[in-house]
């Protein structure tokens, strides 16, 4: 038996980012991991000052990890500075407590907060997202790269340096079938089937547990007797609609989208809805899902009746707990792709409205391809239509989940058996 403890050092998967699709790859991946590689250390990259404790919470019990301030920007006189910690580095640590903790680890994992090791996000959060994974290569700490989206790269630059990292990485797991052919790509006649490996996202095995306190509107709604549809609304596009309907070349009206089908469901089914961000950052912040919930029940202007029918999830539930509320809706249909996974995952029959060829991909892991409707492919009233259709066949698309879903969950699982398996040999 091994008495030598692991320390493990996790990037791409900040847990304070008010993110709960990032929130939800941390604690799967690390409440995972612990469950096979018996004397391991955690730490995090992750937002804050510093080297901090902390522990991750289950249902059961909490794991102790520790948590490491690192940032990209141009104060390179923080500790915290990746560009600081990754020079320090290579000076054995000098200077900066931080560079000698990582410097430290028997390996680096980074899952690039599972879509962003690609430059659609402009170069320098690719930069960002890159600094770690140099940080190991530069150091010879073996580099794992967890199952995730690679690309697109629309820059040569930026697929190059993509390229050199992953021929470089001790080894590689992409989180579905487009993503694997990707990686191979990138490799080239590097690819080695022992090394580069073809999984699921890790969200998929998170667990999920009910909220000590759900407040009564949504008590009685999961509790009635009519259905609940549950429905995710991504501020990233709802909030700012004409920019991006430019970034992300749509042909339907995002906002009118949702007003619609939301609109419809009142009209035409007697089901209630959940607004249910997955992004909780502040209401005044770009990206929050739930100012853009809050603006599509004002935009709606309901009448005292239906306004009874339709609820927010305001509370800052974490990632696990909004799984579980997600897992009692009887169907649900989300923008952002990890809020549409812990849907699946828990064999809610799910509709993604998507953006970006990631979802599509992920969706095609549980054969539920045609789930993925794209506004970028149609018009504002074919994408209701299509969004409209998936409701009402819910019951034959549930039926295909509970089918399929067992080989998704158990992949997830085998991979992370895999993965602690290379883990324990370093």
């Amino acid at each position: 038996m091994n008495h030598t403890k692991k320390r493990i050092t996790l990037a791409g998967a900040a847990p304070d980012t008010k993110n709960l699709g990032v929130s939800a790859l941390n604690h799967a991946t690390i409440s995972n991991l612990n469950k096979y590689i018996e004397n391991a250390t955690f730490t995090t990259l992750d937002n804050g000052l510093s080297i901090r404790n902390t522990t991750i919470q289950s249902a059961s019990s909490s794991i102790s990890i520790q948590l490491c301030g690192s940032k990209h920007g141009r104060r390179y006189y923080q500790h915290e500075n990746l560009t600081n910690i990754r020079t320090c580095c290579k000076l054995g640590g000098l200077f900066n407590p931080i560079a000698k903790h990582i410097i430290k680890s028997d390996c680096i994992i980074d899952i690039s907060g599972g879509d962003s090791f690609t430059d659609l996000y402009g170069e320098w959060r690719f930069n960002a997202i890159t600094l770690p994974k140099l940080i190991a290569i530069e150091n010879k700490i073996p580099l794992i790269l967890l199952p995730q989206t690679y690309g697109p790269y629309n820059s040569n630059t930026c697929k190059k340096k993509a390229s050199e990292i992953v021929k470089r990485a001790h080894s590689a797991w992409a989180r579905d079938h487009g993503s694997f052919e990707e990686l191979k790509q990138l490799l080239g006649d590097d690819f080695d089937p022992s090394k580069h490996f073809e999984g699921v996202d890790v969200a998929f095995i998170l667990e999920s547990y009910a909220p000590k306190n759900i407040p009564q509107n949504l008590n009685s709604f999961l509790k009635g007797q009519h259905p609940t549809i549950g429905i995710n609304i991504s501020g990233l596009i709802y909030n700012n609609i004409e920019n991006s309907k430019k970034q992300y070349s749509f042909k339907a009206d995002y906002d009118q989208v949702i007003k619609k089908l939301i609109t419809q469901l009142l009209s035409h089914s007697n089901a209630n809805i959940c607004l249910i961000p997955h992004v909780l950052v502040d209401d005044s912040h770009y990206e929050s899902d739930i100012a853009a919930s809050k603006k599509t029940i004002i935009d709606l202007n309901l009448s005292p009746a239906d306004e009874k029918r339709v609820i927010i999830v305001e509370k800052n539930y974490n990632q696990c707990e909004i799984k579980w509320i997600i897992s009692q809706m009887d169907w649900f249909c989300g923008t952002r792709m990890h809020s549409t996974i812990a849907a699946l995952s828990t064999g809610v029959p799910t509709t993604a409205i998507a953006y970006s060829l990631k979802t599509l991909r992920v969706f095609k892991t549980c054969q539920q391809g045609n789930q993925v409707i794209d506004p970028r492919e149609l018009n504002t009233n074919d994408t209701v239509e299509h969004l409209w259709n998936c409701w009402t066949t819910s019951e034959k698309t549930k039926a295909s989940l509970q089918i399929n879903l067992p080989k998704v969950l158990n992949k997830a699982n085998d991979q992370f058996l895999k993965i602690s398996k290379t883990i324990n040999k370093l």
